[in-house]
């Protein structure tokens, strides 16, 4: 936990960190807006302001990458390996940092565009569409997707140790990569990575699978990720 804590800090007094955070929670606003427009439903409404979580969940990664990789590009990690030369622990803790920092990124954001679309359908005479419980279920999905988001990109990070390369490849594979194989996999396309944000974040559409089996799908990928990331940096020099 103090691990988690110092992490916590170095991000706090980083400039960065904040205009990532802001970018992540205000750009949702407009967007929001703009979604809600070109609806064709009043219905959908709170799948299409969800969907947009994408927007917080690439901001976070973002954030879980510097924390990461920037130390290794500034050779400030070797600081961390002498306080701490278990290094799985440093970027576990890393991990935990960007997660809670994600975490809380997207509850604002969520908060915000779930709150205009309430004002919308409300302005409209429409009610919300969706139960009390498969609101919280798709709040909660969306917190989490964020955070889950934040330990992949930690992972990322580490595997690389170098900020451009890092997000380069994030990006390439989420959405480059992960696009094709939607576009050419059905089963990709009903069970992937984006099925999985999908069902986390729409709990009143029906799916191919669970919201714990999406979020346990989401959760191993992350995982994935940083172990990679842990095996890289524990055989590295610094």
């Amino acid at each position: 936990m103090r691990l988690v804590f110092v992490e916590l800090e170095k991000l706090r007094t980083v400039r960065s960190t904040w205009v990532l955070f802001a970018c992540g929670v205000l750009l949702t606003l407009p967007l929001t807006v703009v979604a809600l427009l070109q609806s064709t439903s009043l219905r959908t409404a709170p799948d299409d302001v969800l969907g947009l979580v994408v927007l917080p969940a690439v901001f976070a990664a973002s954030i879980a990458v510097l924390a990461s990789a920037r130390e290794f590009e500034h050779r400030t990690i070797a600081v961390s390996f002498a306080l701490e030369p278990r290094r799985e622990r440093v970027i576990a803790a890393k991990a935990a940092a960007a997660a809670l920092i994600g975490a809380a990124m997207a509850a604002l954001a969520v908060a915000f565009s779930t709150g205009i679309a309430a004002v919308w359908l409300s302005s409209s005479g429409a009610p919300w569409p969706w139960t009390v419980g498969e609101t919280a279920q798709g709040l909660a999905g969306a917190v989490l997707l964020v955070a889950i988001v934040a330990v992949g990109g930690t992972g990322f990070g580490a595997l690389t140790r170098h900020v451009g390369i890092a997000i380069t490849l994030l990006l390439g594979i989420y959405v480059a990569l992960e696009g094709l194989l939607a576009g050419l996999l059905a089963v990709w396309r009903d069970y992937g990575p984006t099925a999985a944000a999908a069902v986390l974040t729409q709990p009143a559409t029906g799916h191919a699978y669970p919201f714990a089996a999406a979020l346990a799908l989401a959760s191993a990928l992350a995982g994935l990720h940083l172990a990679a990331g842990v095996v890289v940096v524990r055989r590295c020099d610094v």
